[in-house]
């Protein structure tokens, strides 16, 4: 399935990901849809004969047993279970990429954990993993922004809302020891300088990092927007932060607009919303 790993189809799955669907014009979104389609409708094209046999019996054996899943699972909680309600996850953040896609099954498997399964095997690690999971799953476009009080780089104890209030806000999940964190600092300062007096705020925030090693790479980066420290458990367990960068677009009343923002998304997300200012 090497089509499924090439940079294009990547990249449109990036796109998709993040796409606005409510917001753009219909003929746009068709468009990407139609592309994504074509990968799938032509699924074929990927397998020699005797795999795409094997496929489709694994397929179709696969479809049979996820109905099963939650009722065998609550009857005898394995520890492989976690491990499906891991998938379920995953499946469900990108519900949006798949064809005819039913998320009965994988709801089952989520609601199996958070009434039951979360209560078995204490101190497991596995259940961090889903908890981080589970965040990220509830933190995408179109959802609100947790606020929590932090720690400013003067000491000051202040809510995140109050940086970001009444704004357009990007907020980018950074650490200074993060090599492609600190290649998206460009783009952000340039989008910063850009669309400040337009009402852009962009706000760092540091995660799994040490103070000093944040302060000294936000002097060297000359990182002209404000900057919050030791947040690391705020970007795991309330923001569901398990890769940095992570860099989020924000409405003015606080609603998610686009998450996993790189490059010339970042550009490309703002001039729409400043495209009239």
């Amino acid at each position: 399935k090497e089509k499924y790993f090439n940079p294009d189809f990547l990249s449109l799955m990036q796109i998709v990901k993040n796409m606005d669907r409510e917001n753009l014009p219909k003929t746009y979104v068709d468009s990407i849809n139609n592309v994504m389609n074509y990968y799938y409708d032509n699924e074929r094209e990927s397998y020699t004969e005797e795999g795409w046999q094997l496929f489709q019996r694994s397929d179709s054996l696969a479809r049979l047993a996820y109905p099963f899943r939650a009722d065998y699972y609550e009857q005898y909680p394995m520890l492989w279970a976690y491990y499906q309600v891991l998938q379920s996850i995953e499946m469900l953040k990108h519900a949006n990429i798949y064809q005819n896609f039913d998320s009965t099954p994988h709801k089952q498997m989520v609601a199996l954990y958070e009434s039951k399964l979360c209560n078995l095997y204490k101190g497991h690690p596995v259940h961090g993993q889903i908890t981080t999971a589970l965040t990220a799953l509830r933190f995408q476009p179109g959802k609100p922004y947790i606020d929590y009080d932090i720690r400013n780089t003067d000491g000051q104890l202040v809510p995140i809302s109050s940086l970001i209030r009444g704004k357009v806000a990007l907020i980018d999940l950074w650490a200074s020891w993060c090599g492609p964190c600190r290649a998206e600092i460009p783009n952000l300062i340039a989008a910063y300088n850009k669309h400040k007096d337009q009402g852009l705020q962009v706000l760092g925030i540091a995660a799994w990092d040490k103070p000093e090693a944040t302060l000294k790479a936000i002097e060297e980066e000359k990182i002209p927007y404000p900057q919050i420290i030791n947040s690391q458990k705020i970007a795991t367990d309330l923001y569901g932060i398990i890769g940095i960068p992570d860099i989020i677009l924000f409405a003015p009343d606080g609603t998610i607009l686009a998450r996993g923002l790189r490059g010339e998304e970042i550009e490309k997300n703002l001039a729409e919303i400043f495209k009239d200012k």
